[in-house]
């Protein structure tokens, strides 16, 4: 009998030391047969915006444009040029474009509506090339603007600027210059020279200056 129960008992010991040695090996073989789900992904490097450089002249109208003083630095609502300090060419690029753009403009070059654009919000930088219909206007304001001064088809128009304002970025895109214009414009030789006034917003595309005309 004491023999007996000496075995059951020696029996019960080796099965609990047998399970106690195999429940760590049988965990390990668990987690090595499910490993975890959960993948880290690396995170992709961001990608630098490249700031273009400002451009320092481009070439248009069969001119070369540049500056010897940098617009930026003016304040808004500052007239650079007026009665007081008139128009210099070759001090700022941007209004010496806008001011041959104008010129050329009222004398009907079709080459003008290669450097314009319309608005788009749409668009990334908000801007677009003129749209047929923002053209069609141009043309007619045009149309109107040389009838009320008599002139033929062909005949040419002297433009001089009499105030120039410079008001900032565009209040549409928040970037760009936008000019404030106000000219002297007649026929060629007239005594009499009614004013006009544009506002001229200019964009820095690939190298060169776009403007919006209205």
């Amino acid at each position: 009998m004491i023999r007996k129960t000496l075995s059951i008992i020696l029996s019960s010991f080796m099965l609990i030391t047998l399970v106690s040695c195999n429940s760590p090996k049988s965990n390990n073989e668990a987690n090595s047969n499910n490993p975890s789900t959960e993948e880290k992904i690396p995170e992709k490097p961001k990608e630098e915006e490249n700031t273009p450089e400002p451009i320092v002249s481009f070439d248009a109208f069969g001119k070369t444009y540049t500056s010897s003083k940098d617009i930026k630095t003016i304040e808004k609502s500052t007239d650079i040029y007026n009665i007081e300090y008139p128009y210099v060419a070759g001090e700022f690029k941007e209004i010496d474009f806008a001011k041959d753009l104008l010129t050329e403009y009222v004398n009907e070059n079709p080459e003008v509506y290669t450097h314009l654009v319309s608005f788009d919000s749409s668009n990334k930088n908000g801007i677009t090339p003129i749209t047929e219909v923002d053209k069609t206007n141009l043309q007619a304001d045009l149309e109107s603007l040389r009838n009320q001064m008599h002139m033929s088809e062909g005949e040419a128009m002297a433009l001089s600027l009499d105030t120039v304002t410079f008001e900032g970025p565009s209040n549409k895109t928040n970037t760009g210059i936008t000019l404030k214009i106000r000219v002297a414009i007649s026929k060629v030789g007239a005594y009499a020279v009614p004013f006009n006034s544009y506002t001229v917003t200019l964009f820095e595309q690939d190298g060169k200056l776009v403007a919006h005309l209205f």
